[in-house]
């Protein structure tokens, strides 16, 4: 018997709409492990492979405060380049770590939708893996907080498109942990050695985020600059208006 195999798009929320970005092909073997590819669109993502990076809080690691905002003028040139009609994703990290539903809250002042968070799950403090670090410093692979997937009787599929209020945030980190409990149960995932420790740590500290990557207007996004606690910003892809 052949393998089985399936592809399924790679969505990325610009706005208020859904682009196709890349593919995830999915095989199983009739005997071994579920294996997959991504297949990202290099020129729409500007060759980032589909992420962004976020520096770790500090205090996740025990150690002292950042002195002073990692900043990137950079990233402000160029919005301040673009013209009024347009929406971006943008991602930041946080000085300090956060509950989801605590930076949700404070970015409900601002017209931007939050896509995703980095979570913070024990890195190099319970277990290690890689990291790059320049100064101060570090960055490590790390688990996105997504908005909620809901799964109906019928085994239909619903999600939130955005986490853009508390009770989305909750319900987002409650998944995640969910989430892992079954990858755990199904002794499949590729990355097992790492979820698992991943997993017990949210289980005793809770799940705790250092950044965001929200979408909105160009002039909205430059508001962020100014909130004491964003820093380490970064642009992503750039589309003309549709909010």
């Amino acid at each position: 018997m052949a393998d089985a195999k399936g592809d399924t798009d790679i969505v990325q929320a610009i706005g208020e709409w859904d682009l196709v970005v890349g593919t995830v092909e999915l095989t199983k073997p009739l005997l071994g492990e579920l294996r997959y590819e991504l297949h990202y669109e290099p020129t729409d993502l500007h060759d980032r492979q589909g992420t962004f990076k976020f520096v770790l809080a500090p205090d996740l690691l025990g150690r002292s405060p950042f002195p002073h905002k990692e900043e990137q003028d950079g990233v402000w040139d160029q919005l301040r380049h673009i013209e009024d009609g347009y929406v971006a994703e943008m991602s930041f990290a946080t000085m300090t770590a956060q509950k989801p539903e605590a930076l949700v809250a404070l970015l409900k002042k601002y017209d931007v939708h939050v896509v995703q968070m980095p979570v913070y799950a024990g890195e190099l403090k319970t277990f290690k893996t890689s990291a790059a670090s320049s100064g101060d410093l570090t960055w490590v692979p790390h688990l996105s907080l997504r908005p909620a997937v809901f799964y109906e009787e019928d085994r239909v599929t619903s999600m939130q498109i955005y986490m853009d209020d508390e009770e989305s945030a909750k319900m987002a980190a409650s998944g995640i942990i969910a989430d892992l409990e079954w990858l755990q149960s199904r002794k499949t995932n590729p990355f097992v050695r790492e979820d698992a420790p991943r997993l017990d740590y949210l289980k005793q500290n809770g799940v705790k985020v250092y950044g965001a990557v929200v979408t909105g207007p160009v002039r909205e996004l430059e508001k962020l600059r100014n909130e004491p606690l964003f820093h380490d910003f970064d642009l992503g892809r750039i589309e003309v208006w549709n909010w």
